[in-house]
C-alpha cells in the first residue's frame, strides 16, 4: 500500500521532467524508457535465483533502500548534462523486477489456504492497482498548486520522502 503510493506520486512527472526541465527530446526519452524496461526484463532470470535461495522476504529487505536512494539520481542531472538519467531508469527497471518477484509470493503466502486464493489475489492486484491510481492522481493535484499553493517539495521531493519509510517498514516486516 504505502510502498504503492510512494512510487505513484511520482511516477506520472518523470517525462515531465525530462521534457520540461532537463529539454531531452521524445526519441530520447522513449530510447531511456526502452532501457528500463530491458533492465528489468532481463533482470528478472537474475532475482529468481537468490530469492529461491534466500526467500522472497529476505531479497525484498536488500532491495527497497537500494530502489529508494536511485531515485536520489535524478537531482544531478541538468539540461547540459544528464547522463544520469539512463542510470536511474535503468537501475530503477531493474530493482524493480526484482521487487515484484519478492513481492507476489509474499503476499501470496498471506492468503487462506483454499480455492478462493485467486480471487484473493485478484481483489490484492487490484487495490495495488487503485492505491497507485489514487497516488497518481493526488500527486497531480499537489504539483498543480490547488491543493497545497506554495507547496516546495515537488513529485520526486515528495516520492522520495515516501518511498524511504515504506522501504523502512517494509523491510523491517
Amino acid at each position: 500500500g504505502a510502498w504503492q503510493f510512494a512510487l505513484g506520486i511520482a511516477a506520472p512527472f518523470y517525462s515531465v521532467f525530462m521534457i520540461e526541465r532537463l529539454e531531452i527530446s521524445y526519441t530520447t526519452i522513449s530510447l531511456f524508457h526502452i532501457l528500463a524496461m530491458a533492465a528489468s526484463i532481463a533482470s528478472y532470470r537474475l532475482w529468481a535465483a537468490p530469492i529461491d535461495r534466500y526467500g522472497s522476504k529476505a531479497v525484498l529487505r536488500v532491495l527497497l533502500i537500494p530502489h529508494a536512494v536511485v531515485q536520489l539520481l535524478w537531482i544531478f542531472n541538468r539540461p547540459e548534462s544528464y547522463a544520469l538519467v539512463p542510470v536511474a531508469l535503468g537501475l530503477g527497471g531493474f530493482l524493480s523486477a526484482g521487487i515484484s518477484l519478492c513481492i507476489t509470493p509474499l503476499v501470496y503466502g498471506l492468503l487462506p489456504e483454499g480455492d478462493r486464493k485467486p480471487i484473493y489475489m485478484g481483489c490484492w492486484s487490484a487495490a495495488a492497482s487503485l492505491i497507485f491510481a489514487v497516488s497518481t492522481l493526488s500527486s497531480g493535484l499537489l504539483n498543480s498548486g490547488k491543493l497545497f499553493p506554495g507547496m516546495l517539495l515537488g513529485a520526486r521531493g515528495l516520492s522520495i520522502t515516501l518511498e524511504i519509510p515504506a522501504a523502512s517498514e517494509i523491510a523491517l516486516f
